[in-house]
């Protein structure tokens, strides 16, 4: 099986990169990573391969040293934005749920919520819940984006913790 394309890599670093390819199985094994993960992590290796050969001064390290510490960081982002994302949908839908008051079923989640979190913290998820950005909300409250951001991070983790998101 051929990894790339001989038109992206040279004839030499088409070799280099299939004699190490079992380098890139062997980090996915480690990881615990599935086929899914394959395609991106591949771009990186087939990336690191071209570096690694055109970049004389990286060979005073082992490839196995290089290319496992950029998999690495493009795991690390990875999950991270994966992270950040779930993290953020997840408030976003269950403040769409709390944002409606006529539902019963919402009465009953902020009851429940309100045993969870402080009064200002449910102050920010009505605020939220009406439809102001964190910045906007960061404005009313005098304080900088960044902390709005921490609070609802915390709220997140919170909520998490009782099972109500």
């Amino acid at each position: 099986m051929t990894l790339v394309d001989d038109r992206v890599l040279t004839p030499e670093q088409q070799e280099f990169a299939e004699q190490h390819h079992g380098l890139l199985l062997k980090f996915m094994g480690t990881y615990g990573l599935t086929d899914d993960d394959y395609g991106i992590l591949a771009e990186r290796y087939v990336k690191t391969v071209k570096k690694y050969l055109e970049t004389e001064a990286l060979h005073q390290y082992r490839f196995s040293t290089i290319l496992w510490y950029r998999l690495r960081a493009d795991l690390h982002k990875q999950r991270r934005r994966a992270w950040k994302e779930e993290a953020h949908s997840s408030l976003d839908d269950f403040l769409e749920v709390v944002g409606e008051p006529d539902d019963s079923g919402t009465s009953i989640l902020w009851s429940d919520i309100e045993q969870q979190i402080t009064q200002q913290q449910i102050e920010l998820l009505r605020l939220r819940a009406m439809g102001f950005t964190p910045r906007e909300i960061a404005r009313m409250q005098q304080c900088s984006h960044n902390a709005i951001h921490c609070r609802f991070k915390r709220i997140k983790k919170k909520l998490k913790r009782a099972g109500l998101i």
